[in-house]
């Protein structure tokens, strides 16, 4: 098997060499770093930084159609995919050069330079040669595509299975956070994607580019050895790069009840999100809240009674809803009075002609009961 050795590049930075097999796989990289301060955050605290910084870059295994997606491009692992369109994201700036080549980040960087690679149609046209892709390193379970439309970049995400769940509650998370007059949030509109099975997916603007990119949680957490729970470990990682303390405190603490309130089980540590000036390497704050998809038991059974909406299982700080409301010193981040009714709810979740009603009265049931339970502690 042939190797293929790359520079990995920040903007125009040479950061170091990697040699790549055939398949995208990391064979070996070079500890002889240029410029080591614009290196990923997470090389802070690990000598094998690079295999697990790739791996992770590349779209993940649980993608639901993944195999389909890759067959459709006539590759086999998601890091062959990666390594053909040059490691590039739009979350940052980060990605390799052909040792050989004299390629410069104007020329093919996604933020300024077009690009078509529709992950949500699988059949590329016949005849048509595909510029580079930002869709090889676009994280998450859910099909995904980055689209451009009139020069901006969108993000359009389907859902996992038949109904329109995940796509129903990031629209429910928008108007969440509009009534509460919270500024710091993602703004996702629901939109038809031709032949799913499906009513509606989502779609929302970029919130990054050139100059700014997204550190997620999960690359803070890791940046540094962990001192205390992981809830204070990442408060203190953020003062330490330059974040206030309480101000991190507050988006944390804002963002766990709005998900308490939505049944949210998804918000592991990449799904919280800072940002970052990509070239002085400044954090700037907080990124806007994002993905809130896997809320009101979509795709599970939903409850019936407050037994059965006790206990709901969590990722992130701690592995139940009960347990992250804890964390929370301050309720009143949330005003109850200015949460959407629960005539709101059921109208957003009866535009799925693949819902049904007894799933919707449990939805219905499991809001109710949670905000009960914030005016109550």
């Amino acid at each position: 098997m042939e190797n293929k050795t790359f520079y990995l590049m920040n903007k125009n930075r040479v950061l170091t060499v990697v040699s790549f097999s055939e398949k995208g796989e990391i064979i070996d990289y070079s500890r002889d770093y240029n410029d080591r301060d614009y290196l990923p955050i997470v090389s802070r605290n690990n000598e094998d930084w690079m295999y697990s910084w790739w791996n992770e870059r590349a779209v993940p295994l649980s993608r639901n159609n993944l195999n389909r997606l890759l067959a459709s491009r006539g590759m086999a692992v998601p890091e062959e995919y990666l390594i053909k369109n040059l490691g590039l994201s739009l979350n940052d700036c980060y990605w390799i050069r052909p040792i050989d080549s004299d390629i410069t980040w104007e020329s093919i960087n996604l933020y300024t330079n077009r690009f078509k690679d529709n992950t949500l149609e699988w059949d590329i046209p016949s005849g048509e040669k595909l510029r580079y892709s930002p869709n090889s390193s676009l994280k998450g379970n859910v099909e995904k595509t980055w689209t451009i439309n009139k020069n901006k970049r969108y993000l359009i995400k389907g859902n996992r299975f038949a109904t329109s769940s995940e796509s129903i509650n990031e629209v429910i998370a928008t108007e969440i956070h509009r009534r509460q007059g919270y500024d710091n949030y993602t703004e996702y509109k629901l939109t038809t994607i031709k032949g799913k099975p499906y009513d509606y997916g989502c779609s929302c603007e970029i919130f990054t580019d050139e100059d700014t990119e997204l550190v997620t949680a999960y690359e803070l957490i890791l940046s540094e050895p962990q001192s205390g729970s992981y809830y204070e470990h990442l408060l203190n990682v953020c003062e330490h790069n330059g974040l206030d303390r309480e101000e991190v405190r507050e988006y944390l603490e804002y963002q766990i009840l709005t998900d308490f309130i939505m049944c949210q089980t998804d918000r592991h540590f990449g799904n919280i999100g800072f940002l970052r000036d990509s070239n002085t390497l400044k954090f700037k704050g907080a990124a806007p809240i994002y993905d809130s998809g896997e809320a009101f038991y979509a795709n599970a059974q939903a409850p019936t009674n407050s037994r059965e909406l006790r206990g709901l299982f969590t990722k992130g700080f701690k592995n139940s809803a009960e347990l992250m409301l804890d964390l929370v010193k301050d309720r009143d981040l949330i005003d109850l009075d200015k949460l959407p009714s629960e005539t709101y709810i059921r109208e957003m979740f009866q535009k799925d002609s693949k819902e049904n009603s007894a799933h919707i009265d449990g939805i219905c049931f499991a809001y109710k009961e949670r905000i009960k339970q914030c005016r109550d502690k």
